[in-house]
């Protein structure tokens, strides 16, 4: 059947996209377009990581409207050192306005990336999780960015990462072990952050599972809406213990 938000319960729509196909089949999608925008400028900060998180933590608390704020890894950005990047969308007199926000608020040095690199930096940052055999992400809170970070790079290593600096989403993309995978999603549950598969081998599949540990009390949640959606278990996905 069709997937609709349900304003009054279950958001529906967010529970499919994070289902990875265990909760039904996507037929129809239905696309809203929007109008580009008449400004779109984009703003670097090179540094060591803690110094970058700091700034957008501040950018965040600040209220600066950014349309986006990314952290890179040196290896994924090409760099000697950890980027920052802030995205400003809007109006020709707007975005400028808010551009010059970024030195007021942070003590981290800025500058604009020319038009024509702009697009090929953000589309690099789009295909990070391509950039090796392994992907997943963790989502912690905006706080926690910096544990966060710090507990994965000591499971898997830095390799290609890029963090929502605005929002504390983390995702990876590299070759770790599987038992390193699994370590870290037990030791990432116990602080309540979930972590997902989002693209592996077969064999890392089954043997960790799209999803992170249940926090206690989820698990039966989860049995129910598979009950609900998928009575018959027609349904499938990789779960942690399964052979």
């Amino acid at each position: 059947g069709r997937v609709v938000k349900n304003v009054a319960g279950y958001d529906l729509t967010k529970l499919q996209v994070g289902g990875f196909g265990g909760f039904g089949v996507i037929t129809e999608l239905h696309l809203r377009l929007r109008a580009l925008p008449r400004a779109d400028v984009t703003l670097i900060a090179r540094g060591g990581r803690d110094a970058l998180t700091s700034a957008a933590r501040a950018l965040t608390a600040a209220g600066v409207g950014t349309a986006a704020l990314e952290l890179l890894s040196p290896a994924l950005a090409a760099d000697a050192d950890w980027v920052l990047a802030a995205r400003f969308v809007g109006t020709e007199g707007s975005t400028p306005a808010e551009s010059h926000q970024l030195d007021r608020v942070t003590t981290v040095r800025w500058e604009v990336l020319p038009v024509e690199r702009s697009g090929a930096f953000w589309g690099l940052a789009a295909r990070a999780a391509l950039g090796g055999p392994v992907s997943l992400r963790l989502g912690a809170l905006l706080h926690g960015l910096d544990d966060t970070l710090d507990l994965m790079t000591e499971h898997l290593g830095e390799a290609l990462v890029s963090a929502g600096a605005g929002t504390g989403s983390v995702r990876w993309a590299g070759d770790a072990p599987v038992e390193e995978i699994r370590a870290l999603r037990r030791l990432a549950a116990a602080r309540e952050i979930p972590l997902t598969l989002e693209r592996a081998p077969w064999q890392v599949r089954r043997a960790v599972g799209h999803f992170g540990a249940y926090h206690e009390g989820v698990g039966p949640l989860v049995g129910r809406l598979r009950d609900t959606f998928d009575p018959g278990q027609r349904l499938s996905v990789a779960l942690e213990g399964q052979d």
